[in-house]
Order: structure tokens, then C-alpha cells, then sequence
């Protein structure tokens, strides 16, 4: 059975930062998790904080199978 995660790219509508992220969740749920906790994506955190939500786009969304993907458990 292949699993599949997502791969996306986030860009603040007023700096023009990009900000790239991996998930195995929904993508959605993943960018909710951001609004609430600065845990595991701290700039995109602050980010949400200082402009809001809507200041951001998800510009980029791919699906790719999860042995691609890495994840850093530290």
C-alpha cells in the first residue's frame, strides 16, 4: 500500500517569503497546528502571528509517496 504525504509552499502576501513545509497529515489540518503552536515551524509561526492568516497563499501543494520525505525528529 503507497502512503503519501505533501510537500507545500506558503507565501506572505506582504514580504513575499516563501516558506516551505512537509506533512503527512492534510494539508489543512498541518497549517492549522502553525496558527496554534510554534513547536515545529517557528517562522511560519511568527509569521501567522505578526500578518494573520490571510496574508499568506499556499502557492505550491504536491503529493509524493512517504518513503520520499524525510523528517527530522529531533
Amino acid at each position: 500500500m503507497n502512503r503519501y504525504g505533501s510537500i507545500y509552499l506558503m507565501t506572505n502576501l506582504i514580504t513575499n517569503k516563501s516558506y516551505v513545509g512537509q506533512t503527512i497529515q492534510l494539508i489543512e489540518k498541518r497549517i492549522s497546528q502553525h496558527c496554534r503552536d510554534n513547536r515545529s515551524g517557528r517562522h511560519l509561526y511568527n509569521t501567522i502571528c505578526k500578518y494573520g492568516i490571510n496574508k499568506l497563499k499556499k502557492t505550491l501543494h504536491v503529493w509524493v509517496k512517504i518513503q520520499n520525505l524525510y523528517f527530522n525528529n529531533s
